[in-house]
């Protein structure tokens, strides 16, 4: 009985070309699933060769598409084209972008410098919303939109520059669940806000840490210490220390 070639081969290293790149890669032989690129790059490469459009807009409609960018939008051609076409609008504005027959807008945020005063204002604002920040730019003479707030918040981590904690981070340190804490939110055995510019039930609570000091005092017994966070717990109580 002859021997089977590819079990003879299995395990053993063999030697091909990538597909992509065209260089010579070895790897271990599989009779199942056989290597057909050289690395994961390669691999990323060719699945975005393997990528289609789900809309095409066809060659002989371009040039009528940048006569009417070169002539003006105004009066309704580009809609028409497009339901002619049978692409949506979007599709002839971002191929027009992408051949330079309109100029890509973009926010004023985009290229105007954050001053140290704006500065300021985004790492003191972690326990705000950004509609919240928003306004108290605007309100000291700076123009922002709410997603050049949310990236440069991002960028400098504001949210852990802010003072006190959120109803679920204080529910991970003493070992509880969140329903529990807004339950002693509720019950007023612990002092908490709604944070600045959040409304409706569903508005993020705000607990300073005297707040916290206070209840873990007066209502000691009913936490179990055996699951708080003991570094947190005794920063709450005489204050930050080195560790």
């Amino acid at each position: 009985m002859s021997p089977n070639p590819k079990k003879s081969l299995s395990g053993s290293m063999v030697t091909k070309e990538c597909e992509v790149c065209g260089e010579m890669f070895s790897r271990k032989y599989r009779p199942s699933r056989q290597a057909r690129f050289c690395g994961h790059a390669c691999l990323h490469r060719w699945r975005a060769g393997q990528c289609y459009e789900k809309y095409i807009i066809p060659e002989e409609w371009l040039p009528r598409i940048k006569a009417v960018y070169d002539s003006g939008t105004g009066d309704g051609q580009i809609t028409e084209i497009a339901k002619r076409i049978g692409v949506p609008r979007t599709k002839i504005t971002h191929t027009a972008q992408k051949n330079g027959w309109i100029k890509v807008t973009r926010s004023k945020d985009w290229h105007t410098p954050w001053s140290e005063r704006e500065l300021e204002y985004i790492s003191k604002s972690g326990h705000l919303a950004p509609k919240a920040v928003q306004q108290r730019l605007k309100a000291a003479g700076f123009e922002r939109t709410i997603s050049a707030i949310e990236v440069k918040r991002h960028q400098t981590r504001a949210y852990q520059n802010r003072k006190g904690m959120s109803a679920n981070e204080v529910a991970q340190c003493l070992g509880k669940e969140c329903h529990m804490v807004i339950n002693l939110i509720k019950t007023g055995k612990l002092e908490a806000t709604r944070r600045p510019g959040y409304t409706g039930p569903t508005a993020a609570w705000h607990i300073e840490d005297k707040a916290l000091r206070a209840y873990i005092i007066q209502y000691l017994p009913e936490i179990d210490l055996r699951k708080v966070d003991k570094f947190w717990f005794v920063d709450i109580l005489i204050g930050p220390t080195d560790r």
